[in-house]
């Protein structure tokens, strides 16, 4: 029996957006780890350029004939053992192998120039940064493949209440995969990398040799290069955006064609930032034969975040069909709503047991049942909302999509978890929290749920902050003003918080996905299941009838998350997690409830923590 109605298109469209978003944070993540290694090949460029420059100048200028000198014997000899170095790391980490090959003939020169040995320096930054950038979206494509794959998969059977077994991604299909232009000019993600890479290094050449022809100081040159990464930077950006998009968009087109969908639908986040072409192809359909991205399948344009979902006139067709042709083959199986990721996959992709799952007859497929229907009004939302909780104040909320995701969060949830229902659901005002819950309480901020923000963007600009402080205390240390011990001593401790607080990859778990208000409810919907079924914020008031037995369950249950808490932070998980599930264990659960809701992957140590918890 199907879990979804075929005609409810409401489904299908938020539960492929949240696959998107999901997806989305993967490239986000890419992102933070690229940036640094920019700004680190930036710092070395520009120290690699002033200590040359300080070490040849003649009366602060340094001329061509003074920068076409050779090296001396000694200062060969440096540059070899460095050259030898870079050949070291690319071994290593498989550097592009044209700049191997440059490596090596300059480790085999007897005669090398002041400005070549410069030039060596600092294109090896350049090339680590690039090299980095080319892993890290080499392995999210990969991932995004992968996961948006099986994750589609996922979706459908659950929405069809079916499921069948699903072949693996062999690695020979990725590569096919990641290595077939998409674009109109034949480029794929590895070419672009290569050619902004040229670019910024004939940039930085180009720029230390004005600077001696013009006998000028290297001030120039060091901003011409600094603008450049800036450029190199935002290209990097957009690529890494667009491409997950792209692999994406492709990983829905192939499991939709292996699980029999014949027609697919665009999804655009619509908002302010929504593009033109986005808005216009919102809720078009078309034939699977015609899925073609960049065309009639995102991405439509550089940091698209449109999505495509399946598309059912009135039944589920195909898919039915599909699961009922396999069943000559093998056994079909019920897959309930409330299925967990994890527990599907591990039946259906992994070759295990799928006990848990009864057998379906293939006449059983096409059985429509309703499931969460987005309200028209305001009105009809707050009404809803009333499914959920005893009392309902939400006056002053006049956002209907922001009403509408917080029902279809709690729509989700309480049709996964079994709880006692709410006393309240009501809106507040005062404060810094978005949102706050316990075991029978759940409150939204009024001004959040009218205008929805994340706190991404505030965290980026307080880890840059952070990394300009980070600079002005190593120089401070280094600098040896500072003779006081218990003044070093605390100067110290304050720079290793610092280097703490910005590997932090975000702030908090919401701040990765478009529709913040969702994210966050799961979130809050961790605390209500913490308190409900634990006492982790209230103790024995959070249930009834609590008995020796239930008190002690409780209390091993606590235990183990507080377990779990001290392991993330000592492995150093907890940054990957969020800066604000380090505040204590009641946050650290709910942030990671909510990172497994919303399709993230998390250390099996923690997944089978929110197991034995929720057991």
């Amino acid at each position: 029996m199907s879990n979804v109605s075929p005609t409810n298109k409401a489904y299908w469209r938020k539960r492929f957006e949240i696959l998107e978003q999901s997806s989305n944070a993967y490239a986000k993540q890419a992102i933070r780890k690229i940036d640094p290694a920019f700004a680190e090949a930036e710092r070395k460029i520009d120290a690699e350029i002033t200590a040359w420059y300080q070490r040849f100048a003649d009366n602060n200028e340094i001329t061509m004939q003074e920068a076409r000198k050779l090296l001396n014997s000694k200062e060969l000899a440096e540059l070899k053992w460095d050259v030898e170095t870079y050949i070291q790391y690319g071994e290593k980490n498989a550097l592009d192998g044209l700049w191997m090959k440059q490596l090596e003939n300059a480790s085999a020169k007897f005669h090398i120039s002041r400005l070549e040995a410069l030039k060596l320096r600092t294109q090896q930054a350049a090339e680590v940064a690039f090299g980095n950038e080319l892993d890290e979206v080499d392995s999210l494509a990969r991932k995004v493949l992968t996961e948006g794959y099986y994750h589609t998969a996922f979706e459908l059977q659950k929405g069809v209440g079916v499921g069948w077994d699903i072949g693996t991604i062999d690695n020979r299909k990725l590569d096919k995969l990641l290595t077939t232009p998409w674009t109109t000019d034949g480029k794929t993600f590895s070419d672009r990398i290569w050619t902004s890479k040229q670019q910024l290094i004939g940039e930085v050449h180009n720029s230390l040799t004005r600077t001696c022809i013009l006998g000028k100081a290297p001030d120039d040159a060091i901003k011409t290069i600094s603008k450049k990464f800036g450029v190199s930077k935002s290209q990097a950006g957009r690529l890494v955006m667009t491409e997950q998009a792209y692999f994406h968009s492709v990983s829905q087109k192939e499991a939709f064609a292996d699980l029999g969908v014949e027609q697919f639908e665009i999804v655009a986040t619509l908002d302010s930032h929504t593009s033109e072409i986005c808005q216009d192809m919102d809720g078009e359909h078309f034939d699977m034969k015609d899925y073609e991205p960049g065309v009639t399948a995102p991405p439509f344009h550089p940091w698209c975040r449109s999505v495509t979902c399946p598309y059912f006139d009135d039944d589920f067709g195909s898919v039915g069909e599909r699961a009922a042709r396999d069943e000559e083959s093998g056994k079909t199986y019920y897959v309930p709503a409330n299925v967990k990721y994890p527990e599907w996959k591990k039946a259906f992709v992994d070759g295990g047991s799928k006990s848990e799952f009864t057998t379906a007859e293939p006449g059983d497929i096409i059985k429509a049942a309703g499931t969460f229907e987005a309200a028209k009004t305001v009105a009809e939302a707050i009404a809803q909302t009333g499914n959920y909780a005893k009392v309902v104040d939400l006056n002053g909320i006049k956002n209907l999509d922001s009403l509408n995701s917080l029902n279809h969060a709690l729509d989700d949830l309480t049709s996964k978890y079994e709880i006692n229902e709410l006393e309240r659901i009501e809106a507040f005002s005062r404060g810094k929290a978005l949102a706050k819950a316990n075991f029978h309480h759940l409150d939204v901020k009024k001004s959040f749920m009218n205008k929805p923000t994340d706190s991404n963007s505030e965290w980026s600009e307080i880890v840059e902050e952070y990394k300009k402080k980070i600079e002005s205390t190593k120089k401070l240390l280094n600098g040896g003003t500072l003779t006081s011990k218990s003044s070093i001593r605390n100067w110290k401790k304050y720079l290793e918080s610092l280097e703490k607080e910005i590997k932090f990859t975000r702030y908090g778990v919401s701040d990765s996905y478009d529709d913040v208000v969702y994210a966050t409810v799961c979130h809050e919907f961790g605390h209500v299941i913490a308190d409900q079924y634990c006492g982790q914020i209230n103790g024995d008031r959070a249930w009834k009838d609590a008995g020796k037995l239930l008190y002690s369950v409780a209390q091993d249950k606590q235990r183990l998350i507080a377990d779990v808490f001290r392991k993330a932070k000592d492995t150093g998980d907890i940054y990957k997690i969020s800066k604000y599930a380090s505040t204590n264990s009641h946050e650290f659960f709910a942030e990671v409830f909510s990172a497994r809701e919303l399709g993230e992957d998390l250390p099996d140590y923690i997944v089978e923590m929110l197991e034995r918890v929720i057991k």
